[in-house]
């Protein structure tokens, strides 16, 4: 178990949480993807932006952890120990049609994602969409069982991209007068000397 001992600060008028532990590069590596986490040289402790919630939150992302402060331990909320208890789960969305994966992943780990195939972040609906192969999947799955996640993957005709339609295939037929008007503007551009790629019917 590693402890962690945490303390309100302010810095360049910002609170924050000082988050004060003996060296340890797994807890550094956990810390350092958290949100806002940056490293004060002067202070030679990390800190993070203050939010309410902070307990449950470190609790939430950081493994094998125990919080205290100058009055001793703090306890782990039952929320949270509920929450940790179940098996969290990467929800991959997959629309054949488009051969598209849409995944919602937590920030913190969104360099796994961004190894994949034609991974890209869509801003607005904040979903990460790649291409939806075996290898992506594969690498999604392994990558994300080795930090105890499970991937969900649900068959969709969900998009985020307007889907493009022949818009040939909607025209009609042309009539036996408008084809043979066709063919007349096609022997004047003969004539005029047109280039064959452009009176090319």
């Amino acid at each position: 178990m590693k402890r962690i001992k945490v303390e309100r600060m302010m810095h360049n008028g910002e609170s924050r949480i000082k988050l004060i532990f003996d060296y340890d590069i797994s807890l550094i590596d956990q810390v350092r993807i958290l949100y806002g986490s940056r490293w004060s040289k002067t202070k030679k402790s990390w800190h993070l932006p203050y939010r309410e919630d902070y307990i449950s939150y470190l609790y939430l992302n950081l493994k094998n952890v125990q919080l205290s402060n100058d009055s001793g331990n703090i306890d782990k909320p039952e929320i949270i120990k509920t929450e940790v208890d179940k098996e969290p789960i990467i929800k991959v969305i997959h629309n054949k049609m488009q051969n598209l994966f849409f995944i919602t992943v937590p920030y913190k780990y969104r360099h796994i994602v961004r190894q994949l195939t034609k991974a890209r972040w869509h801003s607005e609906s904040k979903l990460w969409v790649a291409s939806a192969t075996v290898d992506n999947l594969n690498q999604l799955t392994d990558d994300f069982e080795n930090i105890n996640y499970s991937v969900e993957v649900k068959e969709s005709n969900f998009t985020l991209f307007a889907i493009k339609e022949d818009k040939f295939d909607m025209l009609e037929d042309l009539s036996e007068h408008q084809v043979s008007e066709l063919l007349k503007f096609k022997a004047w551009m003969a004539q005029k000397r047109f280039s064959a790629n452009t009176i090319k019917i």
